[in-house]
């Protein structure tokens, strides 16, 4: 079910954020959708987000690996930096 809803933002990242769904030939209320379902991990396709330079962290483009099984975001991101920078 779908429902309105007014958001107050800055008026400059309204206008730059009109730009890029229309560059990505979206709708404003799809691109913010759209990023709502990724921060809350509610999209039902794994795969959609595999392009995302954080999808490695957060174990998107492989699920199932056993790198990422049992463990949260941050020890994800913890082990990633500590293996980066030593």
């Amino acid at each position: 079910m779908q429902t309105k809803l007014t958001l107050i933002m800055d008026k400059k990242l309204i206008e730059e954020a009109k730009v890029y769904a229309k560059e990505t030939q979206q709708s404003l209320s799809q691109l913010v959708s759209e990023q709502l379902e990724r921060i809350l991990c509610k999209n039902e396709d794994p795969g959609k987000y595999k392009d995302h330079p954080m999808a490695y962290l957060v174990g998107l483009l492989d699920e199932n690996s056993e790198e990422f099984k049992g463990k949260s975001h941050k020890q994800i991101m913890y082990e990633h930096v500590l293996k980066k920078h030593g």
